[in-house]
């Protein structure tokens, strides 16, 4: 690291006097700091090339020594801090300088004061589980800048759009982590920063202008024939059959494994046509929705009279996808079961390719607007397309 230490003086700010401030600049690796010494002298009375003020008598002699003073002393505090660690910036070198020993904003202090602050809305605007995430989150980006900057913790200011592409590096490189799934620790991150923002912590976000290119992943869902065949399959296993049944629903509904979890027999009323809706609130984003309840999925509702307001005694995620790699085996089934493909495959092989509207499937899954899903399930809609022209291209010979 080189530093480089300048005076200037600042025409714009005079005094009433009209003198104007002599300003030091510290440079250290293009970042720069700079500050008034509170010292003032005339435009006309100052060198620009020398960074001295013009003159011989014994008041300017001294005002210029004052100035090689503050100079090294300066130096003399980088050289110290360097000491200390490698890693000096211009903000460190002026915080010093000034001997300000009031505490400086950081970001891991930032996220833990974040995470406090939604712990305390658990259960009101925020579910645990998105707190554990950002736990999680907080974890990794502490071990990053343990490991790559050597702290315990980095001051705000110091963020960059550097720090966010390296971190970003890390996430894929080393911590192996798939690229949506950086992407969300890339919002985490860009929220925490935002969350210092809003306190005045920060002056601005440096993820303003950042970009990280998500990529889209082809749409996975069930076909009709791999839908019927884990529907159809004998499963002599008691839990195994709840749980394959508790899949089947979501896959005639479109709800995701929390909707399901917390559906409430008074959520389900009747609808416009007289027959039974499903009338609810998404617990991830709070969008409403509605659905039609098809007949196998009222089937399955009489089947298991839970005695509870819940429709159903919904196992945990985890224990629910265990059972499910239980019954793809069993079916045979390629693809990965997971609960999440019950809900993809209600908006495909259930609705979108049976000539349902894309709006209406947009209200259906409760996604927040037609564009989000038209973007997930632009590559099934140009299937649909496809299968539609097959009766036109008979039409016109």
């Amino acid at each position: 690291n080189i530093m480089t230490v300048a005076f200037w003086l600042n025409p714009k700010k005079p005094n009433m006097k009209g003198l104007c401030p002599i300003v030091l600049r510290i440079t250290i690796n293009k970042e720069r700091e700079q500050f008034s010494i509170k010292k003032y002298v005339a435009v006309k009375k100052w060198d620009k090339i020398n960074q001295t003020i013009l003159g011989t008598s014994e008041e300017v002699k001294q005002e210029n020594e004052q100035l090689r003073i503050i100079k090294f002393k300066v130096n003399k505090i980088y050289n110290k801090l360097m000491l200390e660690n490698d890693n000096v910036t211009a903000f460190d070198v002026r915080q010093a300088y000034s001997g300000n020993n009031a505490v400086t904003p950081k970001l891991i202090e930032a996220f833990i004061a974040h995470n406090t602050a939604m712990d305390k809305l658990v259960g009101v605007t925020h579910r645990k589980s998105t707190l554990t995430a950002f736990k999680c989150n907080l974890k990794v980006l502490s071990e990053f800048i343990n490991s790559h900057l050597k702290q315990r913790d980095m001051v705000l200011k110091k963020l960059t759009k550097k720090f966010i592409a390296d971190y970003s590096v890390f996430l894929l490189a080393e911590k192996k982590q798939a690229n949506a799934t950086v992407h969300k620790n890339l919002q985490r991150l860009n929220k925490i920063i935002n969350y210092a923002v809003q306190n005045d912590w920060l002056d601005r976000n440096p993820f303003n202008g950042f970009r990280f290119k998500l990529e889209k992943k082809e749409i996975q869902y069930l076909t009709k024939a791999e839908l019927e065949a884990i529907e159809t399959k004998e499963l002599p296993i008691e839990r195994l059959a709840r749980v394959r049944d508790y899949f089947i629903f979501q896959c005639y509904t479109g709800l995701s494994y929390i909707d399901i979890k917390h559906l409430r027999k008074e959520d389900i009323r009747e609808g416009v046509d007289g027959e039974l809706w499903i009338f609810g609130k998404r617990i991830k984003t709070g969008t409403a929705f509605r659905v039609p309840l098809l007949p196998k999925a009222r089937e399955l509702i009489k089947r298991y009279q839970n005695p509870t307001e819940f429709v159903f005694k919904i196992p945990p995620n985890q224990a629910m996808n265990g059972y499910l790699k239980e019954i793809q085996v069993v079916c045979g089934v390629a693809k990965n079961l997971q609960t999440h493909l019950a809900r993809k495959t209600f908006c495909t092989t259930v609705t979108l390719l049976n000539g349902v509207p894309m709006e209406t499937i947009t209200k259906m899954a409760g996604h927040s607007s037609i564009k989000v899903t038209e973007s997930a399930y632009a590559k099934v809609l140009d299937e649909k397309i496809s299968k539609d022209f097959v009766s036109v291209k008979k039409l016109l010979g």
